[in-house]
């Protein structure tokens, strides 16, 4: 083989190399990788959304029933107008993560709920946040409600569907983390809601209750609504 030939031949393998690992995702996997191997503590105080919701509370006086906490998933929608109440109040932060749900624990504690539904960790996946800190945060943040006389509802965190980057990888993550979460309420007694069970199918988020592969849509709200309006009548009506 002449030496031209064999340039050639490894400039076909290189791209070769290049496509398989554009086609797989494979930078993407390796950065996971990393970061939830490096990532100890992610900033959230930075975040301006999570500053404006923050500068925000001080004036917002209303007391509610129900408080749902989450992150933009829960921010994306007027609770009362879905829920058919005017006592809820919306306590989800676009792009929060976990630690920052727990900081803020105490704009939900003086709006003097007796539920509150937490749906928290996908932005931590996200940024490679670990499973155990996702976890210890929920933990800690059911422990805070029970001691303010608050029953906490952990809801678990829905998969990508298959539009979402790397989603199969991801969802993997998403699936180890609901699984450690569920056993952390059973060893606490708090109760626990899979929404995936009605939301996934192949542990996937079904298409069409989802735009952007992670956010949802009116019809996917709506199954959200469904699983928690028995909760609502069982504990409050």
């Amino acid at each position: 083989m002449t030496k031209k030939r064999l340039v050639v031949l490894n400039i076909i393998l290189l791209i070769g190399l290049i496509l398989i690992s554009i086609k797989e995702n494979y930078p993407s996997r390796i950065l996971r990788k990393f970061k939830t191997e490096e990532v100890k503590d992610i900033p959230y105080s930075n975040n301006w959304r999570y500053k404006q919701e923050m500068s925000l509370y001080p004036y917002y006086k209303k007391k509610g029933t129900i408080v749902m906490l989450g992150n933009s998933i829960t921010y994306r929608v007027d609770w009362n107008e879905l829920l058919n109440r005017s006592d809820v109040i919306n306590r989800g932060v676009g792009s929060d993560i976990t630690k920052g749900m727990l900081e803020r624990l105490p704009h939900v504690i003086n709006t003097s709920p007796q539920l509150c539904f937490v749906m928290g960790g996908v932005n931590d996946l996200n940024a490679g946040g670990p499973i155990d800190t996702i976890v210890s945060n929920l933990e800690k943040i059911a422990a805070v409600l029970k001691q303010n006389e608050v029953k906490p509802v952990i809801f678990s965190i829905l998969h990508v569907s298959d539009t979402y980057q790397d989603y199969a990888e991801f969802n993997k993550k998403v699936k180890q983390t609901n699984e450690a979460i569920k056993k952390m309420c059973a060893d606490h007694n708090i109760e626990f809601v899979d929404l995936n069970r009605s939301l996934s199918e192949n542990e996937m988020l079904k298409t069409e209750y989802s735009f952007d592969g992670i956010h949802l849509t009116g019809l996917g709200y709506s199954k959200w609504r469904d699983a928690i309006l028995p909760i609502i009548e069982r504990e409050i009506e």
